[in-house]
C-alpha cells in the first residue's frame, strides 16, 4: 500500500532521515516510536507532502501526491478552526475541495460520542472531545492514508485512555490505513498492529508483529512492563 525506498530528508547540511525503507499494508495501523527530535514528525510531514525528500514514496503503486491521494493528518494540536462549529470543522475537507458532502456524518459522530456537540464551538468542549472531532474529520474524509503526530499527547491520562478505546473501536470498524508517531510506548502497544523504532534518523523493526495489540495493560501487566522496558532500550 505505502512503500518508501531509500528516503532521505535533510535540513540544510543536517541529515534528519537516512535511507528510510518501509512497506505498509492496506487497512492496518502502524506506530513509530522515538524520542523527541529523532525525526518522527519530519517523516510524517514528508508523507503529508510538506517536506521535500530524495528517494521514492509510492501509495497504491503511484507516486505519493496529496493532489491524487486522500491523506488525512491529525497533528498534536487538533487544528480545529475556533470560529467554526464542530460540524463545520468536520466537514471542512469537503468544503475546501468543493466535494459533495457525505451522508454518514451523524453515524460517525455517534460512534465517537460527539453527535450532541455538532452546533458547539471548539473552545466550548473538552480536550478529549476536540480530539474526537479531529478524528471524525479525518475518518469522514475516507483517507487513503491517515497520519497522526502525537495526536493524544496533550490529553490527561484518564481522557487519553478513553479516547484510545474509542479510536481503536472506530478504526477497527472503518479499516483506515494508519501510521502514527508517538513517544508513548503503552499507546503504541495498545493501538498498533506493528511497531517501528526511529533512532538517529534510521528506522528499525524489532518484531514482526505486536502481540499486545488491542490488549489492555491491566489485563497483561507483566507483558506490558517487559515490552516497555525493551522499547525504552531501543529508543
Amino acid at each position: 500500500m505505502l512503500a518508501l525506498q531509500n528516503v532521505c530528508v535533510s535540513y540544510g547540511t543536517k541529515q534528519i532521515l537516512t535511507n528510510i525503507n518501509l512497506q505498509l499494508q492496506n487497512h492496518k495501523i502502524y506506530a513509530i516510536l522515538g524520542k523527541s527530535g529523532c525525526g518522527k514528525s519530519t517523516l510524517l510531514q514528508t508523507l503529508a507532502g510538506i517536506q521535500p525528500y530524495t528517494g521514492s514514496i509510492t501509495l497504491q503503486n503511484k507516486k505519493l501526491d496529496s493532489r491524487r491521494h486522500r491523506i488525512a493528518f491529525i497533528p498534536q494540536k487538533n487544528s480545529l478552526i475556533p470560529w467554526q462549529t464542530v460540524e463545520q470543522n468536520i466537514r471542512m475537507p469537503f468544503s475546501l475541495r468543493q466535494l459533495p458532502q457525505p451522508q454518514h456524518l451523524e453515524n460517525l459522530c455517534q460512534e465517537l460520542g460527539i453527535h450532541t456537540l455538532l452546533l458547539k464551538y471548539p473552545n466550548h468542549i473538552s480536550g478529549g472531545e476536540q480530539q474526537r472531532v479531529a478524528i471524525a474529520r479525518a475518518f469522514l474524509f475516507t483517507p487513503d492514508l491517515l497520519l497522526m503526530d502525537e495526536a493524544f499527547s496533550a490529553l490527561d491520562a484518564i481522557t487519553k485512555e478513553e479516547v484510545h478505546h474509542i479510536f481503536a473501536a472506530t478504526i477497527a470498524k472503518h479499516k483506515v490505513s494508519t501510521l502514527f508517531v508517538t513517544h508513548d510506548i503503552s499507546e503504541a502497544l495498545y493501538l498498533a498492529e506493528e511497531i517501528y523504532v526511529l533512532r538517529d534518523g534510521k528506522l528499525q523493526k524489532p518484531f514482526d508483529k505486536n502481540e499486545l495489540f488491542g490488549q489492555d495493560k491491566e489485563d497483561f501487566p507483566i507483558e506490558y512492563q517487559a515490552m516497555i522496558r525493551f522499547y525504552k532500550e531501543q529508543i
